[in-house]
């Protein structure tokens, strides 16, 4: 089983192993503590695995931008967009690494479909779970005689 204490900083950075050994231990917690479904369970276990699978990722998107010239044909400049600190940023990027951007930006977009199959999954079973405990309220309640009894 991952620990939580096999964390490695770098530069100041948290790396991949901390979040996810952070991740698998908190779904793991909540894998064995919810009676779920076998199917369910399955399925979340797949797609934990995929998401396990996933080595890179970056956020934003690649944007190309075309700056005519005088004399010859237009220049191709690559621009990332992503969000920073609240704010949108963009740099230029080469045409050799934006491939690499370009798979990992696709990467960080599976991740993001998946958790949200993830977080479905476990509503729905969440749902289900809570609705199996609920009591009966559709029990009669019985009416008591409050009446004071009538003097002859």
């Amino acid at each position: 089983m991952l620990s939580l204490n096999a964390r490695r900083v770098h530069d100041g950075k948290v790396t991949r192993d901390f979040w996810q050994s952070f991740f698998v231990v908190k779904v793991y917690r909540l894998l064995y503590t919810l009676s779920v479904n076998p199917k369910t369970a399955q399925r979340r276990a797949e797609i934990l695995g995929e998401m396990n699978e996933i080595e890179l990722m970056e956020a934003g998107k690649i944007c190309e931008m075309r700056r005519e010239r005088t004399s010859g044909p237009a220049r191709i400049y690559l621009n990332h967009q992503h969000w920073k600190d609240g704010a949108n940023h963009s740099c230029y990027v080469k045409a050799g690494p934006a491939e690499a951007l370009k798979a990992a930006i696709k990467n960080r977009q599976r991740f993001e479909q998946l958790a949200g199959e993830f977080v479905e999954i476990t509503v729905a079973d969440t749902r289900k779970a809570a609705a199996g405990s609920k009591k009966n309220s559709a029990r009669k309640s019985v009416r008591r005689n409050t009446a004071k009894p009538k003097r002859s």
